[in-house]
Parts: structure tokens; C-alpha cells; sequence
């Protein structure tokens, strides 16, 4: 016997002991109810595998599990969760129209669909389809084309075959969750090799993905229609086989009446209630079908889209769970605070629990920072939560100072991104936790995690890190119950702090300087004069007409003894300034020149200096010196910023910037 048919029997052999129930999680000699922190006993099982995946792995070792349909090679890794227990669910009764929905639905006609993609000979569907969903989400106001190619290459998942083994909307939500991706074609362009040295910056933020149940019958079809219609794109898993008993090419129209696992991943992006028996190649029992995006390129089908029957056997039905892939901009937040690069792949529970337990993690803050959001996965439908945060924790994820965070019913499962009621102020170099409470209807292992797991996951992990709680005050290190498992759960950072109140339209911030206990707001006037407003507490002075005219957009005050000091860039590029003592001075320069395609955001006297803060063209935050007559080099401080800088000023070894949200509000960071 060869040692590669000895390795795959062994595992076979591990993941069938997985599958006949729960398996009580052991580390070297620890017994399998290890004393937690306080030294009460606890035994913590986790859910029985995907009997799919195992399956999987049997037909990996028995070199069948790849098929190749109209020359593409098509592969698939079925979910290692097993979601079976939510079909059928319905999760958008509050969502449904009072009306009913239309009886077609078409988001080609809505601009609201990427162009098709071809993938090849490779197995990558998985990676076209999530795109497809993602790219049509953020459609019509921006058309992304996201990199496949660094999605199915850089993953990070220990599957057979790497990047030609196929994914799952498991492994694509872990990747993009992680802030991995996505990267724009142009950056990364498709290749069918899996060697990957892309560079490609991340153009948005993935912080929420839903799990839509499986269908539990050919009508049972509400919830795809929900998200269609609230989202866009719907990922799905098929089984795709254009053999002529399927597959009509002359309407591409497809219909799979067996019992063949899915092979494929396809982009749902419309329904017909009406849709023909007449048009497929074997008539199923009633009309009805989806309108679904390939990635076999436009020659195929009709201009690369098809019409999958409602009566198919194999579609939305098992394997993968249909997933909806959303974004946000990357300036939502700047930190992503982890340990679960794979993200989720188990769940556990506490034995005696029922579906309640509590997980955590404890971070160290690598700057001053807000925490404002945490992230999670809901594993079954309306997971509730109770979200709590510790800053200096004490014993183990609790103690030290706390705070209350959000709590609520989370209706979809899926990753989901819960931003905090009032952010949490972090402090460099110190530790802080997220605690979370989840209970999980039907499901006795309600907490995700990451661990190692064979042919899928090579996690690793490090004590004190990650804690499970049956009650939420006695606490187990989750390295005593695996050494490399870790709870999924990010923490989320922003440099700003709302300040509250509202800046009039139709002004521009210049310049502000935290003054004894209140902030002074300057700003240039549609009439080209300096205007000034106080905030002090939580509101706003009136405006004050400060009188005379600017000769350029103020760039930055500071206020000095009985002075303000108004700094601008001149038409020729060098600084000027101009003093405010009643009446104003003549506009003097300041020698040095400012580079083209910078805007100064903020200025500030310091001893014998002048501080230049501007914004670069990638968005941070740079500063320069100016002493007597020279300037020093550009220093890149890092961060991003959400809007244009308004001003700074130094406070007690301090930088404070102030700048004007899009919601108009007034946003604070310290640098």
C-alpha cells in the first residue's frame, strides 16, 4: 500500500469517527473535562462534521471527486457546517412586499450585474460566483471587476488539490472577512496557475455575509427572491452536467432531477414564475425558474446566463448553503483585530448548556484607537447575542474596566458585523477583550470557531487568546480544549470619535483648536470671510463674522496670545500666514514650498515650528516641519481618513485632527 492511499484511508477513518456525533475536544493529556480558569469542571463538545464533507474526502482519496463539464473542471468543497437543520427556514417574513413578490425578476434589467467571466479549464467557480455576488451587490452605483484569481490563490486552505480543489462560500467569506481581498483584476489578472504575487491593495471592506437556508422544496423559494430583490447576486451550488437529458442549448434552460452531489457554483440574479416545463430538455413537473450567471464566458448559454428549474433536485437544496456577499468602504474601519484567518470551521457547545454559551478573545491595542465594531458568525436563524467589552482585563477575558455593549437577534445566519453603541477607548499597548453571549435556537453548539481540521484547515493557536464560558463568569482557555483552535470573533478600530453637532451646508471647515474645555471651529464663508463657532459640551455657538477676506482656502489656525493664526498655500505654492488681533495683518510668507497634489489639512506653532499636516493622495495622513527656513522630509503617520482633514492642533504632547464626516457631523482622532 502506497503511503498516499494509507494517509487518505487514516483520514477517512478520522473524519468518519467525526461524523457519528460530537467529539469531546482533548489536548495531549488534558482529560476531557478540562478545569477551566476558576477551576470548575466543564466538558465542551463540537458539532458533528458535514456528513457532505467527509463524503468529500472519500472521493478525493478515491481520485473521483473532480468532474470536467464542457471543458471546465468543476470541483466544489462542501460546507464543513453542517446546515441541514436550518432548511427550509424562512428568514424574511418582516422583508416579504404586502403585495407578494413579482412574478419575474431580472437584476440584468436593474444594472445591477457584472459582465460574465470565463474561468477556464480551472475549478474556480466557487471564486466567480462570490464575485458575481459581491460585484452585483455594490452595482449600480460602482462596477468592481474583484480578482479571482487572488481569491482562489490565496485562501489559505489546506484542501486537496489547493487552489484546483474547488471552495466554498465558507472559504471565500474567511478570505475576504480577514481583509485578504478584495483585489481588482487589473491588479491580480486571471491565471489558471496557482502561484500568486499579487500586490493589489484592498478595495472594500467584507463585513457581513448571509447564509441562506437550503431549500426545502421547489417552492420553497422566498428567501432567494428576499435577497434578490434586498441584496443582489445570490451564490449558489448545483450539480451541472449539459449531457443532453439536462440541458436544452437551444433555450439554456437545465433541469437535474438525481441525486448527484453539486459540482458547480453559479450567481443567481432572477426568478421567472412563469418560465415553460416546455423549455428543457425533460419537462419537470410544473413551470418556474432562476436566471442564473455562469462563468463559462458569453459564447455558452444564452450570452453566459441560463434558467435553472425550480423542480431541480440539486440546486440551493444541499452542500453549500446559498450565500450574499456585501462590502463597505475601506475607511469604515482601520484595525481588524484577530485570530481565525480561516474563520469558521466548527462550532462547540458546552455539554448542559443547550444552545446558550459564551466565547471571547483578548487582544492587545497596537495604538490609541476606538473600538467601534465587533464581528461573528450566527449559525442558525435568529442567533441571539449580548455583546460586552473589557478594557485591562484581569482574569482572563473579564475584569479590569467594562462596558455594555449591543444586544439583539441577528434573523440570517452568516458573518455578521455589530457595530458598538458607544465606541470603547483603547489604549497602545494594552490588552482588551470582546465577550459575546450567543444562543443559537436548535443548536447546541452555538459557538463558531477556528481550529485544524484534516484536508481543510491548518489553524494554530496560542493560550490566552480565546475563552469559552458556559455562564459567562468562569472561564476555559480554548487552547486546554484544542491547542489550535480560536474563537470567531474580530474587533474593529476607527482613529475617529463622533464630537457630535452639525457643520452648515455650504461651509468649509479651515481650522479648529481645542481651547479650555470647548473646540473652535474656523471656516471660510461662501462670501471668501473667516467665520468662527464655539463648541462647548454638547452644542454650538452661533456663527461670528470674523471680517476680512482670504486670499486661498485657510489651510490651518492656531490660536496664539490673543491670536489666530490663519496659514494658507499661495497660488505659487509657498505658505502664508496672517494673523486675527482684532483686525487682520498683512499676509506673510513663510519661505518653502508646499508639493503639487497635496492639500494642507491643518498647521500648528510649536516651539520656534510650524507642524503641516495634509492628505495624501492614498488617503493618510502626512506631516512635515518647517524651522527658520528649510522644511523636513514628508513622515506617513499612517491611518486613514475619512474625509478631508479640517485642522489640528497640539495639546499636551498631542495632535488632535478634526474633520467634517458625510454626515456633516464633527469627527475627532489623536495622534
Amino acid at each position: 500500500m502506497t503511503h498516499k492511499k494509507l494517509a487518505a484511508m487514516l483520514l477517512i477513518a478520522l473524519i468518519a469517527l467525526s461524523v457519528c456525533g460530537a467529539v469531546i475536544y482533548q489536548s495531549g493529556s488534558v482529560a476531557a473535562s478540562p478545569t477551566n480558569a476558576t477551576g470548575a469542571l466543564n466538558t465542551w463538545s463540537r458539532a458533528p462534521i458535514n456528513p457532505a464533507f467527509a463524503q468529500y474526502l472519500r472521493n478525493r482519496a478515491a481520485g473521483n471527486a473532480t468532474t470536467t463539464v464542457s471543458g471546465h473542471e468543476e470541483s466544489l468543497v462542501p460546507s464543513t457546517v453542517d446546515f441541514s437543520t436550518i432548511t427550509g427556514q424562512s428568514v424574511r417574513a418582516s422583508a416579504v412586499p404586502l403585495v407578494g413578490y413579482p412574478s419575474s425578476y431580472d437584476l440584468r434589467g436593474l444594472g445591477k450585474v457584472s459582465p460574465v467571466e470565463n474561468q477556464g479549464s480551472s475549478s474556480a467557480c466557487w471564486a466567480f460566483a462570490a464575485y458575481g455576488s459581491l460585484e452585483s451587490y455594490l452595482l449600480p452605483g460602482t462596477q468592481w471587476s474583484f480578482s479571482e484569481n487572488n481569491m482562489k490563490n490565496l485562501a489559505g486552505f489546506s484542501v486537496p488539490d489547493g487552489c484546483n480543489g474547488g471552495g466554498s462560500p465558507q472559504m471565500a467569506t474567511a478570505y475576504l472577512a480577514r481583509w485578504s481581498g478584495p483585489v481588482t483584476t487589473t491588479s491580480d489578472p486571471w491565471s489558471l496557475s496557482c502561484t500568486d504575487t499579487s500586490s493589489g491593495s484592498v478595495q472594500q471592506h467584507v463585513q457581513n455575509v448571509l447564509f441562506l437556508p437550503y431549500r426545502a422544496s421547489s417552492t420553497d423559494n422566498g428567501n432567494i427572491k428576499w435577497a434578490l430583490q434586498t441584496y443582489g447576486g445570490v451564490y449558489v451550488a448545483l450539480y451541472l452536467d449539459t449531457s443532453s437529458s439536462y440541458y436544452n442549448p437551444t433555450t439554456a434552460a437545465y433541469y437535474y432531477s438525481g441525486s448527484t452531489q453539486p459540482n458547480h457554483a453559479a450567481t443567481i440574479v432572477g426568478w421567472d414564475d412563469s418560465y415553460a416545463a416546455s423549455n428543457f430538455a425533460k419537462a419537470p413537473p410544473g413551470p418556474g425558474a432562476f436566471v442564473v450567471k455562469n462563468s463559462w464566458g458569453t459564447s455558452w448559454g444564452k450570452s453566459g446566463y441560463f434558467y435553472v428549474s425550480y423542480y431541480d433536485t440539486q440546486f440551493a437544496t444541499n452542500y453549500q448553503p446559498p450565500a450574499v456577499f456585501t462590502s463597505e468602504p475601506t475607511t469604515n474601519y482601520d484595525t481588524n483585530y484577530q485570530y481565525d484567518p480561516l474563520g469558521w470551521v466548527t462550532s462547540v457547545g458546552s455539554d448542559g448548556g443547550g444552545n446558550t454559551a459564551w466565547g471571547a478573545n483578548v487582544f492587545t491595542a497596537t495604538s490609541n484607537q476606538q473600538l467601534s465594531a465587533v464581528s461573528f458568525y450566527a449559525g442558525s436563524v435568529n442567533t441571539q447575542y449580548a455583546i460586552y467589552v473589557y478594557t485591562d482585563p484581569t482574569s482572563g477575558p473579564i475584569g479590569g474596566t467594562g462596558y455594555t455593549g449591543p444586544a439583539g437577534t441577528i434573523t440570517m445566519p452568516g458573518y455578521h458585523t455589530i457595530p458598538l453603541t458607544t465606541s470603547v477607548p483603547l489604549t497602545a499597548g494594552h490588552k482588551f477583550s470582546v465577550a459575546i453571549k450567543i444562543t443559537a435556537p436548535g443548536n447546541n453548539q452555538p459557538i463558531p470557531v477556528e481550529s485544524t481540521l484534516q484536508g481543510y484547515s491548518s489553524a494554530t493557536a496560542q493560550p490566552g487568546q480565546s475563552y469559552l464560558s458556559a455562564t459567562g463568569t468562569s472561564w476555559t482557555d480554548a487552547t486546554q480544549i484544542d491547542p489550535t483552535m480560536n474563537i470567531c470573533i474580530k474587533a474593529f478600530t476607527t482613529p475617529w470619535a463622533s464630537l457630535g453637532g452639525q457643520i452648515p451646508a455650504g461651509t468649509s471647515p479651515a481650522a479648529s483648536s481645542w481651547g479650555s474645555g470647548r473646540l473652535d471651529l474656523f471656516v471660510q464663508g461662501m462670501d471668501g470671510a473667516l467665520y468662527h463657532k464655539s463648541y462647548s459640551g454638547s452644542t454650538w455657538s452661533g456663527w461670528e463674522n470674523l471680517g476680512g477676506k482670504l486670499t486661498s482656502s485657510p489651510a490651518a489656525t492656531s490660536p496664539g496670545t490673543g491670536a489666530i493664526d490663519v496659514f494658507v498655500r499661495g497660488t505659487n505654492g509657498a505658505l502664508y500666514q496672517r494673523s486675527w488681533t482684532g483686525s487682520w495683518s498683512s499676509w506673510a510668507p513663510l519661505g518653502g514650498q508646499i508639493p503639487a497634489g497635496t492639500s494642507p489639512a491643518a498647521s500648528s506653532w510649536g516651539s520656534g515650528h510650524l507642524d503641516l499636516f495634509v492628505q495624501g493622495m492614498n488617503g493618510a495622513l502626512y506631516h512635515k516641519s518647517y524651522s527658520g527656513s528649510t522644511w523636513s522630509g514628508w513622515e506617513n503617520l499612517g491611518g486613514k481618513l475619512t474625509s478631508s482633514p479640517a485642522a489640528t492642533s497640539p495639546g499636551n504632547g498631542q495632535i488632535d485632527v478634526f474633520v467634517r464626516g458625510g454626515d456633516k457631523g464633527l469627527w475627532q482622532r489623536t495622534l
